[in-house]
């Protein structure tokens, strides 16, 4: 109420009286949006496979780049690159899905 005291008080004409877009204005702003959250993606069925698809992708590349730098630290000198990839390929995909499960449960929550 105090909100929509201050947007009418702001925009009031010279004579005290608000202009009828400010009423309808701040009337817009307590109303309820019932609306669907995010209109413009898929419905859920479909929007729960793709996020959980998003969510694995991002997890195995962020976790190849992790689980790269992080073998490639803790191999021997001559072996680095090959630690590197080994860490990389054996870890990456299990990041992946962890972000993949985040994902899903999220986006189940979301719908």
């Amino acid at each position: 109420l105090k909100r929509l005291r201050v947007t009418l008080r702001c925009s009031a004409t010279p004579s005290g009286r608000p202009h009828a877009a400010a009423a309808e204005q701040a009337l817009a702003m307590t109303r309820w949006d019932t609306g669907d959250r995010d209109a413009g993606r898929e419905p859920c069925p479909d929007r729960i496979v793709e996020d959980l698809g998003g969510a694995f992708g991002m997890g195995a590349v962020g976790g190849f780049i992790w689980h790269f730098v992080k073998g490639a630290r803790n191999s021997p000198q001559g072996d680095r690159w090959a630690g590197a990839m080994y860490s990389a390929r054996s870890r990456a995909p299990i990041l992946g899905g962890n972000f993949a499960v985040w994902g899903g449960t999220f986006s189940s929550f979301d719908c």
